[in-house]
């Protein structure tokens, strides 16, 4: 597995490994209303203002060159 930066040319995988997760791992805590309400478009956008932002990192986690996670930190 490896770990690295993501990239402004990650921004669409972030997005979908980001919405995807979240969705997962909050089925059930938030309303299905409010998860249905996120899209991979929204958490693009989201990681793209955190590349200006600088006070937000996100790492990619890749197992043979497939994006299979991220961290938010």
């Amino acid at each position: 597995m490896e770990i690295r930066h993501a990239t402004i040319d990650d921004a669409d995988v972030v997005g979908e490994v980001h919405s995807a997760a979240w969705k997962q791992t909050y089925q059930g805590v938030f309303s299905q209303e409010y998860l249905d309400s996120d899209s991979p478009s929204v958490r693009r956008e989201e990681f793209l203002r955190s590349l200006d932002d600088k006070q937000c990192v996100y790492l990619l986690l890749e197992e043979e060159e497939q994006a299979v996670g991220i961290v938010k930190l």
